[in-house]
């Protein structure tokens, strides 16, 4: 018995240093309105099977916003988006977390970006015809802060590691 618990112990093991970690793989750009304002559009796969769409907003180069967009049912998150505020030196003072809503309860806009942004993904998605890129297609009608919101739902914290920005 003891042969068979050390076998499954060496499995997990194995299975759990087997993960090669955060894959990201760009799926779209675009330039806003302005041609300082631009986006890129990631597919997010985590070794624990969690999938989604990550939207980084740049203004002059800097990241001003990050959406995730809806996960597959291995974290079923709500669509979250981080808003960036930097101070003039350029170091971040804060970032708010936003909760996208599809009624009348937003507090703060959908913006062009992300209309643009969410546009491209609907055709990336319908072009690739795979459950990889599976989005759940909601009209979103602006966000509103995280208050009231099951926390455990929310993406806690933006991606901000070198993949998921260039």
């Amino acid at each position: 018995m003891t042969h068979s618990k050390n076998i499954v112990l060496v499995l997990v093991i194995l299975l759990l240093i087997s993960c090669g970690g955060t894959t990201y793989k760009l799926i779209g750009t675009g330039v806003g309105q302005s041609s300082n304002t631009k986006f890129n559009i990631k597919h997010v796969l985590d070794c624990c099977g969690c999938s989604g769409v990550l939207v980084n907003t740049f203004q002059d180069e800097k990241l001003q916003a990050q959406l995730f967009v809806e996960s597959n049912e291995a974290c079923p998150y709500l669509w979250t988006k981080f808003n960036f505020h930097y101070a003039p030196n350029g170091t971040t003072l804060k970032v708010d977390t936003l909760v996208a809503v599809a009624d009348g309860t937003w507090t703060y806009p959908v913006t062009e970006i992300d209309k643009l942004a969410l546009a491209k993904i609907d055709s990336f998605i319908a072009a690739q015809n795979s459950t990889m890129y599976h989005v759940r297609k909601i009209d979103i009608t602006g966000y509103r802060d995280k208050n009231n919101t099951d926390n455990k739902r929310l993406m806690s914290f933006p991606r901000l590691d070198k993949h998921a920005l260039y």
